[in-house]
């Protein structure tokens, strides 16, 4: 049985860092792998599929799923659950503006 999904989700904190870098308007896309089984309960997530949408002019696709139990992933949780963030990264893009400095907020 496979323990692992690949998931593709929009990593908003990388985009606000490249904010104001030449970087497009939409977010930068991930690629990740998390456990097949809820983090909150321990119970199976659902099966990923995608998800066509649009920001900023821009046209993307992104994983989307609903978990049997009832429990929401967020993106980023997701990201830190893969170990692409710890959770305690600073914004450090002084385009981004002052609503912007001081620590990422992941609300899981």
């Amino acid at each position: 049985m496979n323990t692992k999904m690949k998931v593709t989700v929009a990593d908003r904190f990388a985009q606000t860092q490249s904010w104001g870098h030449g970087r497009g308007g939409a977010p930068p896309l991930r690629t990740v792998e998390i456990s097949c089984t809820c983090p909150v309960c321990g119970g199976p997530r659902g099966k990923p599929g995608w998800m066509r949408t649009h920001e900023d002019g821009d046209w993307f696709d992104i994983s989307v799923w609903a978990n049997p139990c009832g429990h929401l992933d967020k993106y980023a949780a997701v990201l830190i659950e893969a170990g692409v963030y710890r959770g305690d990264e600073k914004i450090t893009n002084h385009w981004a503006g002052p609503d912007w400095l001081g620590t990422k907020q992941i609300d899981c």
